[in-house]
């Protein structure tokens, strides 16, 4: 049995990577048959038992996480699968829940949360009392990365534990319906994901003056910080942009496709990405992708030149122009290598998951 530990979880919750990515680990370990169990937390103002009970049994959402719960939930697993560090009711809380459990193998899920850009003098200060606490508790303890980038960026804290390195999970939900390309209708470039500084937003709306007056932008995603949104569409009014650039709410992995929909070509212009679903959920719905060199999927460059680019107007400015000579057959013809090479990702994902979990389990 692995006891998975998160502070969030589908149905109550599906915006952000963590909760894509173990929802598709979950997947993966119903079909192979490995035994789990999920700990989440709900909201005060949501009912899990008509949110998620019924939908699978694995899922437990509680409302508050008692220390003495989760020692009962412990004695009964092999491995606590911890995937947060600095959420206290999902670290700090199980941590004294595991001075007073039997010996256990612990996974430790950093989520990108010790690379140089998430710390800061409190952060610091936080992990060394984790640390103290995990050598306390004495486990055996492997710590997992979702690439070789998140393993040789992460701070060192946790360095002298045995690392596992395995991508998240897909979805391997690939649409049949494929883009329709309109030549006498605006073309739409999308943003999707959380509107804040580390997204690098901004970036776009350096880029759209110097595209075509007919070349639109959406933004979808949910607010995280107000001045940060506020500042952006202070560009977009001093830029003259208002006609061009349209902010929509939130979306989830439910409606992703149909706000994609109208769009031709989704954008992900973060500085650093461990991961990024956005970049396969867009694959998933048949849509083109440009993406910065910020991620770690530059070998897609090889079966669709130009998916990846390094951070200059130019760059992107070219690329898009590219696209939007595009015909029906050429746009279909490169998102399918696109599918291509997502689906020699999936293969490899789950297998790399599988074997880590194996490993930890034996």
């Amino acid at each position: 049995m692995i006891t998975i530990l998160t502070p969030s979880f589908p149905p109550i919750s599906e915006f952000g990577g963590p909760n894509k990515s173990l929802a598709g680990v979950c997947n993966l370990f119903q079909k192979t048959g490995i035994k789990y169990r999920v700990i989440a937390q709900s909201k005060r103002d949501v009912n899990p038992a008509d949110s998620a009970a019924d939908v699978n049994p694995n899922i437990k959402f509680k409302e508050v996480i008692r220390v003495g719960e989760l020692i009962q939930e412990f004695k009964e697993t092999e491995v606590i699968w911890i995937n947060t560090l600095y959420h206290v009711s999902f670290s700090m809380k199980p941590l004294i829940a595991l001075l007073f459990t039997p010996k256990r193998t612990v996974l430790i899920s950093p989520r990108g949360e010790l690379l140089k850009g998430a710390l800061n003098l409190k952060k610091y200060i936080y992990l060394w009392f984790f640390k103290l606490g995990l050598v306390l508790a004495g486990h055996r303890y492997y710590v997992h990365y979702a690439n070789p980038f998140e393993a040789e960026g992460s701070y060192g804290i946790l360095k002298k534990y045995p690392k596992l390195v395995f991508n998240n999970v897909i979805s391997g939900a690939i649409s049949d319906r494929e883009h329709e390309v309109k030549k006498d209708q605006d073309f739409v470039l999308g943003y999707f994901g959380r509107v804040s500084p580390i997204k690098n937003v901004e970036f776009l709306m350096e880029l759209l003056p110097a595209l075509p007056e007919n070349v639109r932008l959406e933004i979808h995603g949910s607010i995280i910080e107000s001045r940060y949104v506020n500042n952006l569409k202070q560009q977009v009014e001093k830029n003259g942009l208002s006609s061009r650039v349209t902010f929509y709410d939130s979306y989830n992995s439910s409606n992703f496709a149909q706000r994609a929909g109208g769009v031709d070509v989704v954008l992900i212009p973060s500085k650093s990405e461990s991961f990024c679903h956005v970049f396969f959920e867009a694959i998933e719905s048949r849509k083109l992708v440009l993406a910065s060199t910020g991620l770690p999927w530059n070998p897609a460059n090889k079966q669709v030149p130009g998916t990846l680019l390094d951070l200059e107007v130019n760059l992107w400015r070219d690329r898009i122009l590219e696209v939007m000579t595009y015909d029906q057959q050429t746009y279909r013809d490169q998102q399918r290598e696109l599918v291509s090479y997502y689906k020699g990702v999936f293969d490899t994902t789950n297998a790399d998951t599988l074997n880590g979990i194996k490993k930890i389990l034996k």
